[in-house]
């Protein structure tokens, strides 16, 4: 009898991100030689854009990296990468999945839209763009990374209230 050897989530997120390129060869070669592949939202995932400065509302954290950290964490490990240039947190989601309604400052994007992905193993703050810890799992839950969002607008309901 053959044994199945164990896969490691991050090798099956590694494995299915490339499916939402145009090429995937090129999306690895991409990986390669920038550390970073263009890829088409609406095919493999979605994804929601959320700024740092909500994430760090909504996790109490005092930086965009520990911000980061704690969201990818709150999502069960969930593909979840910050670029800290834009200073933009990104979810990726199952296609399809997110509410209609939109939530202010946070944008949804799907079919169409095209992202800049960093490599799997880009997980420690360097470069423009890396992972805010290993993804676990192919996409984020869609209900608590709705909760998450909507505690840090809350609380910069608070924030503005009482400036």
């Amino acid at each position: 009898m053959r044994q199945r050897r164990y896969v490691q989530p991050t090798d099956l997120v590694a494995r299915w991100l490339p499916s939402a390129a145009e090429s995937p060869a090129v999306a690895v070669e991409e990986w390669r030689s920038r550390d970073v592949a263009l890829l088409a939202c609406g095919r493999a995932f979605d994804a929601v854009r959320v700024p740092c400065d909500l994430v760090r509302l909504a996790t109490r954290a005092t930086d965009d990296t520990r911000a980061g950290a704690l969201m990818h964490r709150a999502l069960g490990g969930g593909p979840v990468f910050l670029d800290r240039v834009s200073r933009q947190v990104y979810a990726l989601t199952a296609c399809g999945v997110w509410p209609a309604a939109r939530l202010p400052r946070v944008e949804h994007l799907g079919q169409g839209c095209y992202l800049g992905v960093p490599r799997i193993d880009r997980t420690a703050p360097a470069g423009r763009a890396h992972w805010c810890g290993p993804p676990a799992r192919c996409a984020c839950p869609t209900r608590p990374l709705h909760a998450l969002i909507a505690l840090g607008l809350e609380r910069l309901g608070q924030a503005e209230a009482n400036a």
